[in-house]
C-alpha cells in the first residue's frame, strides 16, 4: 500500500512540475497510444479469421462473419478471398505500426522538448538568484542540475511513466481480446505472467529506492571532484596529487557504476521465467484442443492468435516492468530536481519585472553621491559581522582607494556598493535614493566591475571586450580605445595575426595573467558606465604596465567615479580619498 501511495504521489508531484502547455501533450501523447493499442488489438485480432480461411476454407460459408463479408464483396472462390484477407492483414498491420511510430516520436518529441524546458527553467530560475545564492552553492552541483540531472529526469522517470501508460494500454486491450476467445486459458496465463511482475516487484522497490539513492549521492561526489580538479589543477600538477583525486573520483565511479548495473539487470530478470510461462500456455492450448479429438487445422486459428499476441504481450509486460524499476531507481532524481526547482522558485518571482523586462530598465539617476549609511553586514549568524555601523560618503566623479589586510572586508564593501549584497541593516544611497530589490538593477548599469577572478567566453578578444554586445553591433573603434587605455592594444595588433578576430580559448588559457586582466579592464571601460570598481585588477600586471595602466585609470579621473581596491599604496597616489578597513 506505501509503495503504490509512493508511486502514485510521484505521478502527481511530475505533473504538477509541467506547465500547462506540457501537460496538453502529454495527454496527446497518451490519446496516441490509446488509439495505438486499439490498432493493435485489431490487428492481432485480424490473424484468426485469417487462419481460420487459410486453415479451413469450408468454413467461410459455415461463418456468419466470414459468409457476410464473402458475399457482400461478390467472391466466386474462397482462395481469392483467402489473398483478400491476408492483404487486409498485412494493411492492418502496416497502418498499426506506422501509428507506433507515431506515437514514438511524439513521445521522443515531447520529452526532449520537456527536457529543454525543463532545463531552460532552472538555468533561468539560477541566473535570477541574488549574488549570495552563488556564494553558499557549488557550482558543480549548479551545472549537475541544469544538464545532468534534468537528462536523467527526462530520460529515466517522464519517458517510462509514458512507456508504463501506453505499454499498459496495449497489454490491457490485447488480454481482452484473449479473454474473449478463451477466458480460462487467458486468465490463467495473464495472471501467471502479470504475478511474475509484481511479486518480483514488490520484493525489490524498496531496494531500488534505495540504491538509487546511492546513485545520485555518488554523481554528485563525480561531479564535484572532477570540478575541483580542473579548477585546481596546476596546483595538482605541483603537489603531485593526480592520484588523490583519482582515488575519489574512482570511489564515487564505483559506486555509480554499481548501482547501475545492480538495476539493469534486475529490471531484465522476469522475462526468462516469463518466456516459459507463455509459452507453455501455447503448447498447452495445443494439448487441450488435441485431447478434444480436434486436428491441429482447427487448432490453429486460436494457436496463432495466442502466439501472435504472446509476441506482443511479452515484449511489452517487460517494458511495463523494467519502467517501473527504472522509475523507482531514479525517483531520487525528481526529488532533487523538484528541490532546486521550489528552492529558486521565489529567487525567481523576486525578479520576475527583471526578467520580462530587464532591456528596458535605465540607469539610475547618478551625479552627486554613493551614501553609505549605518551599515551592519554578516554573512549568516554564525559568522561575525563584517562591518558594523559603518558610514562612508563617495562623491560623483572623485577617486577611490580602499585598503586593508587580507579579510578586512574590501570586496564585500564593493559588492555591498554594487547592490550584489544586501546589508543586515542600514543603507546604501544614490543620491539621497534608497536602493533595495526594486531599483537595484537600475542602478548596476551605472557599474563596470573588474574584480580577481578574470572569466573570458571562448570567442574573439573583440567579443569579450564588448562582452554581450551582439557582434554585429559592435563599434570596433571602442574596442581599440578601451584597448588603448588598457595598454593592451600593442599586443593584440602586433603579436597576434588576427588580431581582434583572435579567439583566446577556453577561459583566455593561452593568455599570460596580466592579458587577462588588462582585457577585463578594457571590457570595463568599453561599457562607458559612470562607475569603475577595480578589484585588485592590476595583481598580475608587471610594474611598468601598471603603472601604464593607472596613468590611463588617472586620466579618467573626474569624468568617472573611480573605486580601487589595492595592496600596493603607490597605486593611491591620485586618489581623492582612501578608506582603510
Amino acid at each position: 500500500m506505501e509503495n503504490d501511495q509512493y508511486m502514485f504521489g510521484l505521478v502527481v508531484r511530475v505533473v504538477r512540475l509541467l506547465d500547462s502547455s506540457q501537460r496538453r501533450r502529454a495527454l496527446v501523447v497518451l490519446i496516441l497510444s490509446l488509439v495505438a493499442a486499439i490498432l493493435e488489438t485489431i490487428g492481432v485480432g485480424s490473424i484468426v479469421p485469417f487462419m481460420l480461411v487459410v486453415a479451413s476454407p469450408e468454413k467461410v460459408q459455415h461463418t456468419a462473419f466470414l459468409s457476410e463479408v464473402y458475399n457482400a464483396l461478390g467472391f466466386s472462390d474462397v482462395h481469392s478471398f483467402a489473398i483478400f484477407m491476408g492483404i487486409c492483414v498485412i494493411a492492418i498491420l502496416l497502418l498499426n505500426n506506422t501509428f507506433r511510430a507515431l506515437s514514438v516520436w511524439a513521445t521522443l518529441k515531447f520529452s526532449s522538448s520537456a527536457g529543454h524546458e525543463i532545463s531552460h527553467r532552472i538555468f533561468t530560475q539560477y541566473l535570477y538568484q541574488p549574488y549570495r545564492f552563488f556564494l553558499e552553492t557549488s557550482s558543480a552541483d549548479l551545472r549537475r542540475s541544469v544538464l545532468g540531472e534534468v537528462q536523467s529526469l527526462v530520460g529515466n522517470v517522464l519517458v517510462p511513466m509514458i512507456d508504463i501508460a501506453s505499454k499498459a494500454f496495449i497489454v490491457l486491450a490485447l488480454l481482452l481480446l484473449l479473454l474473449a476467445a478463451n477466458p480460462i486459458v487467458s486468465i490463467t496465463i495473464g495472471g501467471a505472467l502479470g504475478g511474475v511482475y509484481v511479486a518480483l516487484y514488490w520484493f525489490i522497490r524498496r531496494w531500488l529506492l534505495s540504491i538509487g539513492q546511492q546513485r545520485i549521492a555518488a554523481q554528485t561526489r563525480r561531479h564535484r571532484t572532477v570540478n575541483e580538479a580542473i579548477l585546481g589543477i596546476k596546483n595538482i600538477k605541483i603537489t603531485g596529487d593526480e592520484h588523490t583525486y583519482l582515488r575519489l573520483f574512482d570511489d564515487a565511479s564505483t559506486t555509480f557504476t554499481t548501482t547501475t548495473v545492480r538495476s539493469g539487470v534486475v529490471s531484465q530478470l522476469p522475462r526468462y521465467a516469463l518466456e516459459v510461462i507463455a509459452f507453455g500456455g501455447i503448447v498447452t492450448i495445443v494439448l487441450i484442443e488435441l485431447s478434444k479429438g480436434a486436428g491441429l487445422g482447427s487448432a490453429l486459428p486460436i494457436l496463432t492468435l495466442y502466439a501472435f499476441a504472446g509476441y506482443r504481450i511479452l515484449p511489452n509486460f517487460q517494458l511495463i516492468f523494467s519502467s517501473m524499476a527504472t522509475l523507482r531507481f531514479n525517483a531520487a532524481v525528481f526529488d532533487k530536481v523538484e528541490e532546486q526547482i521550489l528552492q529558486t522558485k521565489q529567487g525567481l518571482l523576486e525578479f520576475q519585472e527583471m526578467v520580462r523586462a530587464d532591456h528596458l530598465i535605465e540607469r539610475l539617476p547618478f551625479t552627486r553621491s554613493i551614501e553609505l549609511k549605518h551599515i551592519n553586514f554578516r554573512y549568516n549568524e554564525t559568522r561575525k559581522a563584517v562591518f558594523k555601523d559603518f558610514n562612508l560618503n563617495i562623491a560623483s566623479g572623485s577617486t577611490v582607494g580602499l585598503v586593508g589586510k587580507t579579510g578586512s572586508g574590501k570586496t564585500t564593501l564593493v559588492d555591498v556598493i554594487s547592490a550584489l549584497l544586501s546589508p543586515s541593516s542600514g543603507q546604501l544611497l544614490i543620491d539621497g535614493r534608497v536602493i533595495d530589490t526594486t531599483n537595484q538593477r537600475q542602478w548596476q548599469k551605472n557599474i563596470a566591475y573588474v574584480g580577481q577572478q578574470i572569466y573570458l567566453t571562448e570567442n574573439s578578444l573583440k567579443q569579450n571586450i564588448a562582452f554581450g554586445v551582439p557582434e554585429g553591433d559592435i563599434d570596433l573603434e571602442r574596442v581599440r580605445w578601451a584597448s588603448r587605455t588598457a595598454a593592451i592594444d600593442d599586443f593584440i595588433e602586433r603579436e597576434l595575426p588576427a588580431g581582434y578576430d583572435t579567439y583566446v580559448g577556453e577561459n583566455g588559457a593561452q593568455l599570460s595573467g596580466g592579458q587577462r586582466q588588462r582585457i577585463a579592464i578594457a571590457r570595463a571601460l568599453y561599457l562607458d558606465r559612470p562607475v569603475i570598481i577595480l578589484d585588485e585588477a592590476t595583481s598580475a600586471l608587471d610594474a611598468h604596465t601598471e603603472r601604464s595602466v593607472m596613468a590611463s585609470i588617472d586620466n579618467l579621473k573626474g569624468s568617472k567615479t573611480i573605486i580601487i581596491i589595492t595592496h600596493k599604496m603607490n597605486n593611491l597616489e591620485n586618489v581623492d580619498q582612501v578608506v582603510e578597513l
